[in-house]
């Protein structure tokens, strides 16, 4: 419980005395020290700091008795402050992610590559694919794989990409476990017909082409549970052509899932 309050900005101390208070319902400053075993010093200046910060209330009456606020009102008012502060954060973002690519330098010098290693890493950068993507998004994915795109919220990013007239093909490996999500796929793209959704089996590849001109490649399709995603981003041109070809050919030989 100690452990738990400290998620919320208490000490080890203060959340000692709080959960103490919660026990008690009130107890003076005294009584508190002694029970608690803390120093009369360090147990008055822990008492003041709580009081200041809106976590207890101190009643008028002699000796003074220091009661505790709900819980409920002290996680509330934690969370709201964060919540504040996210938002802050994500209109700071919003502005920075505006501003910094104008500072990027226009001399390029040649195609990219970079290895990128964990979904920390990995889904940021797909996500940055999709939003930049302006004709075609070609993706070939794996049952967990596709299951965890959709934790990270890629498909609020295909489907304004979609909005604006965008191609989407999804070729995913063929698994009964699939089924359910599947269909609910079908049926959230059926008015969309540039979204298209295929099957097959076996799935030996996982890859994202966007626009023909830049891929994300996992180096491993799936990888168990412990282990940790790795790959390999680039535009270099030959390279995106010859994968794209490559899921031309899969595209053709798999199984479509709903009407096309």
């Amino acid at each position: 419980m100690i452990s738990a309050l400290g998620r919320f900005g208490l000490s080890e101390k203060e959340a000692d005395l709080y959960l103490t208070l919660i026990r008690r319902g009130q107890a003076t400053a005294r009584e508190l020290t002694r029970e608690r075993r803390l120093d009369r010093v360090l147990g008055y200046r822990l008492l003041e700091g709580l009081h200041d910060r809106g976590v207890l209330q101190i009643t008028a009456q002699r000796p003074r008795l220091f009661v505790p606020i709900s819980p409920g009102l002290l996680f509330e008012r934690v969370l709201q402050a964060r919540r504040a502060a996210l938002a802050a954060d994500e209109q700071l973002a919003t502005g920075l992610a505006d501003q910094l690519p104008r500072m990027v330098s226009d001399d390029r010098s040649g195609p990219k590559f970079q290895v990128l290693t964990g979904g920390a890493m990995l889904y940021p950068t797909l996500t940055e694919m999709v939003t930049r993507a302006q004709t075609s998004v070609d993706t070939m994915i794996t049952r967990r794989a596709l299951h965890q795109s959709l934790r990270f919220g890629l498909q609020r990013r295909i489907g304004a990409f979609l909005d604006s007239g965008g191609r989407f093909r999804l070729l995913v490996e063929q698994d009964p476990r699939l089924q359910p999500l599947l269909r609910r796929l079908v049926r959230s793209t059926r008015s969309r017909p540039l979204a298209q959704i295929r099957q097959s089996a076996p799935q030996p590849t996982r890859m994202t082409i966007v626009d023909g001109r830049e891929i994300l490649l996992y180096l491993v399709p799936e990888v168990q549970e412990q282990g940790e995603e790795v790959a390999i981003w680039t535009d270099t041109p030959e390279f995106v052509r010859g994968h794209l070809t490559y899921f031309n050919h899969a595209w053709k030989r798999s199984k479509p899932i709903g009407p096309e």
